[in-house]
């Protein structure tokens, strides 16, 4: 890490060394990671080594300088196992699908990987195979931008060919599922307006499942169609028939939230598996079997302090991966689908903190997922159903990432890792974990009780408070979790502690917590944001005076708004892609992106005084402080018309603000050499605002 030194000659064993050097290998061969060598050092990784350097060198072993040059995430598996797609993202291009072939273990066969060929430059978002295993479908943003086309490659590695299905009517089309030979995608026009379309990817040949106002096409299978409907935190699913015509899945029950399903086999018809918190407080997995008026409700799963963050399940029907989010905090489930309900037959420790998009074989036999950490850039990993055990897996589970090159090392050494909260080992790709997450609770003003991550500075005393560094999410609906972020390691590895709140709003906490901020709710999770300030100064984790606030997003939004609301608490400001008035982003955003924030934020003509109210943009005079806004020129969530208007009335009043603009980038920041200069662009900003 930049500026942190430590002699590692001293309190390590050989056989420790040993085991430090076979990871470090696993990580250079699986995930792309290298120390810098002279010839590739980039500007930043220049900068790294002068300050390193600068702080005393010489006095390590190795000095931890890695350039992040691939890391793998969104797995799809074939029907049949015997392929693995993943997004891979590398240094120099916008992130690719790349096709694995995996032998009988289930583990990559070398040299054999190859990369998805495509006739346009853009990023690509989500990959899945056919039924047959004979095609890939690969959602793609040309340009980097936030909207996304559908491409098709064979898994032939003898065909070169990309195919395209002319959807140009259209402003972006989302990838769903596979119906036979035949994807399902979401395609949305200029106004709003979805159709739920299936595509025949050799012949060009669409039919509309259903269209709508404001909705998605969630599933299709065997002509049997999940449609969800309603804006966020009311969203439904529809159950649409072969014959096109439709009912919801359950009764009315409004502020409820069912969005994700599938249509599963069941006997001689069907049955719809869905995550829902639809009578409930948090999300639950739910089986529904249709009936003659209706549908028949049970609940497969459920938790009092978990909710359902994702799962899938098998094309058979018979298994399901379930990923439940407890306060932030991961866990993977297993279950074997009955007649009675579901059945847990393993629960797996995952390999890092942190896993979502899991996928499964046709027969359940077989799990890809991908895992993460913050300092364990995401991974694909695969686990053996069968087996229950990671493919790969030596001798304990938590350490299954690390594969077969940890050879001839006892198990005991793994245990030396640092551990969190839970017990569980933090593992790094740089060693031994030097950031390790901390779960804080607090109560705001109002009683309602918030949480937030802390990472504590890297070397510093913990009784001599590091500057903090306040990052909100986006959403509002987001949630900040243990997982990696290039940006958040490099501050805390640079001398700085960073806090991530999960203000009212945020996902993890159940249904009333996410929706305590709907619309005049929305200047209650305002005042969070001091109120998590003033906790870590209470807390003695921060010195008032000596913090800065940063978020992306919603997160953006909530800087600004803190700037005016809250002046004079904060050093500074970073906003990355945030709204800064409410009425121009619903003038300027995607009309499908400003139909779902109606219940959010309010309703541009019913509430145009709450909107106004709780609009930054108004009261930008009352900053004094630094602000450095980031921005996606390809930006239509929030269009970078909303950083420009907040710089023109922050330098009209003579505050000092600078602009990061990724000319390649939509609302997420994707490509590596962009998180560098970010990150870069970042440090030298705190540098300045905390010490000059």
């Amino acid at each position: 890490m930049a500026g942190q030194e430590r002699d590692v000659a001293h309190e390590s064993t050989s056989d420790e060394q040993s085991a430090i050097r076979n990871f470090r290998n696993w990580a250079r061969q699986q995930l792309g990671f290298r120390p810098v060598k002279d010839k590739q050092k980039s500007p930043l990784q220049e900068n790294l080594i002068r300050e390193e350097e600068s702080a005393g060198g010489g006095t390590y072993r190795e000095k931890r300088l890695w350039s992040v040059d691939r890391y793998v995430k969104a797995p799809a598996l074939s029907p049949d196992g015997r392929l693995l797609a993943c997004i891979v993202v590398e240094q120099d291009q916008f992130p690719l699908a790349l096709q694995i072939p995996l032998d009988a273990k289930g583990e990559p066969i070398p040299g054999q990987e190859r990369e998805v060929k495509l006739p346009i430059d853009g990023a690509v978002r989500h990959v899945l195979y056919s039924p047959d295993g004979k095609w890939l479908a690969c959602e793609v943003a040309p340009d980097g931008g936030d909207h996304e086309q559908i491409w098709f490659v064979t898994t032939d590695p003898e065909d070169p060919n990309a195919y395209n299905v002319d959807l140009t009517n259209f402003e972006t089309v989302e990838l769903v599922s596979w119906e036979d030979d035949l994807v399902a995608v979401s395609a949305f026009d200029k106004e709003g307006n979805v159709e739920g379309k299936l595509l025949n990817p050799l012949t060009g040949e669409s039919f509309v499942v259903d269209r709508r106002t404001g909705g998605a096409l969630v599933h299709s299978r065997d002509m049997h169609s999940l449609f969800r409907v309603g804006s966020r935190g009311n969203r439904e699913l529809l159950a649409v028939e072969p014959d096109g015509s439709w009912s919801p899945l359950m009764p009315v029950d409004n502020g409820s939230t069912t969005d994700q399903g599938f249509v599963v086999p069941d006997g001689d018809s069907y049955s719809v598996i869905v995550r829902s918190d639809h009578s409930a407080e948090r999300f639950r997995l739910l089986r529904l079997t249709p009936r003659p008026h209706g549908f028949d409700v049970k609940v497969l799963m459920e938790h009092d302090e978990a909710e359902v963050e994702e799962f899938t399940v098998s094309s058979d029907g018979t298994t399901a991966a379930v990923l439940w989010n407890n306060d932030g905090w991961c866990d993977l489930e297993i279950v074997r689908l009955t007649e009675d309900g579901a059945e847990v037959i393993v629960v797996p420790e995952l390999p890092s903190l942190i896993a979502s998009t899991p996928s499964l074989t046709a027969d359940g036999s077989r799990l890809a997922v991908a895992v993460s950490g913050p300092e364990f850039p995401p991974s694909v990993v695969v686990f053996d159903i069968n087996s229950r055990s990671w493919v790969g897996d030596r001798f304990r589970v938590a350490a299954s990432a690390l594969g077969e090159l940890v050879v001839g090392v006892e198990a005991g050494l793994l245990s030396e890792q640092p551990k969190d909260q839970r017990g569980r080992e933090v593992l790094s790709v740089w060693g031994t974990a030097e950031i390790i997450p901390e779960l804080h609770t607090y109560e705001a003003r109002d009683g309602l009780q918030l949480s937030g991550w802390l990472y504590q500075a890297v070397g510093r005393n913990p009784s001599e408070p590091a500057p903090m560094v306040v990052y909100f999410h986006g959403g509002p609906e987001g949630q900040s979790r243990p997982e990696y972020n290039n940006v958040m390691r490099k501050l805390a590895a640079a001398g700085y502690s960073v806090f991530q709140p999960n203000v009212r709003g945020s996902l993890g906490k159940g249904r009333k917590f996410s929706q305590a901020d709907d619309r005049y709710g929305r200047f209650a999770a305002l005042d969070d944001v001091e109120d998590s300030l003033d906790y870590l100064i209470d807390a003695g984790l921060a010195t008032d005076g000596n913090a800065l606030i940063m978020g992306r997003s919603y997160g953006g939004y909530l800087v600004h708004a803190s700037l005016t609301r809250h002046a004079g608490r904060w050093l500074g400001g970073i906003a990355a892609c945030g709204m800064s008035d409410l009425e121009t982003f619903y003038r300027d955003t995607d009309p499908w992106v400003a139909a779902a924030a109606l219940p959010k934020y309010g309703d541009p003509q019913l509430d145009k005084q709450l909107l106004e109210e709780a609009s930054p943009l108004r009261n930008l005079k009352k900053v004094k402080v630094p602000v450095l806004f980031i921005h996606g020129q390809q930006d239509f969530n929030v269009p970078v018309s909303e950083a420009y208007q907040a710089m023109g009335v922050l330098t009209a009043h003579g505050v000092d603000t600078e602009l990061l603009l990724f000319d390649d980038e939509g609302h997420n920041f994707e490509r590596l050499p962009n998180r560098y200069e970010m990150a870069q662009r970042i440090l030298k900003f705190c540098e300045r605002v905390f010490h000059e």
